[in-house]
């Protein structure tokens, strides 16, 4: 499970809201819910980050060093890939211009940390996207993969903002929904036979912690079952086609 996930799973289990963990750690509503989201960029930074990760964890009274190892892993490659490619740019013989060049860098790593998708665990998977369109399925479930739609079911209109349909199939899921001006829609139990509607002009960022269990419809377009039980997915939907990468 991701950090994000594990902050809400603690904040909703010690029965307290969004807003009551943001004043005692004296933090903005909307940056503790992209937290939650694992989405870190308002945080200011990684330092920043980790001191607001472990405090949260604190109040919480969660496992604080559990908590920052796996914050560590979650966060590191994104760190290591723009390493690497100051070191790419170290080793050019020729003369560059570098201002340009590094805050070229700056954005596409941006670009990359703010559109990933983290899969939980201790060793998160990530994969990045270049839009906010759902790019692929993670799992490696062939059940799951059999009981997604075909091109030919998923016909339905795609609308101008972004909506977002989760309907609790087979089992109940956590599930965190986030706005794209970072108010947080709903956390909680999606119950087995409830379905949720959420919609955004622009982008909604959604946490689901039993991945098998729900099937997503996007935009319009009906995604199916997109992981496996008990699996943990963050998506970025944006508007348009969520099939398009």
């Amino acid at each position: 499970m991701t950090v994000g996930a594990q902050i809400a799973q603690a904040r909703i289990a010690a029965g307290l809201s969004l807003a009551e963990v943001a004043a005692k750690v004296r933090l903005r509503n909307s940056v503790l819910a992209a937290i939650e989201s694992d989405n870190f960029h308002p945080c200011g930074g990684e330092v920043y980050a980790r001191g607001h990760v472990r405090s949260i964890a604190s109040v919480l009274g969660m496992n604080v060093d559990e908590l920052m190892v796996d914050f560590g892993l979650q966060v590191k490659p994104a760190v290591s890939a723009l390493g690497e490619m100051a070191s790419m740019l170290q080793s050019e013989k020729r003369t560059l211009p570098w201002a340009p060049i590094m805050a070229a860098a700056a954005v596409v790593i941006a670009g990359v940390v703010g559109f990933s998708l983290f899969v939980g665990g201790k060793n998160p998977v990530i994969i990045s996207r270049a839009d906010s369109t759902l790019a692929a399925s993670v799992s490696t479930d062939q059940a799951t993969a059999a009981a997604l739609p075909s091109a030919s079911e998923a016909t339905a209109l795609i609308t101008d903002d972004v909506t977002v349909v989760i309907t609790a199939i087979s089992d109940s899921s956590w599930i965190a929904i986030t706005s794209d001006s970072g108010t947080q829609l709903f956390a909680g139990i999606l119950k087995k036979g409830s379905t949720k509607e959420f919609h955004d002009p622009q982008h909604l960022r959604v946490v689901i912690g039993n991945a098998g269990a729900v099937t997503l419809a996007v935009n319009g377009k009906k995604l199916g079952t997109p992981g496996g039980s008990r699996e943990v997915l963050h998506f970025d939907f944006g508007t348009g086609d969520p099939t398009q990468g």
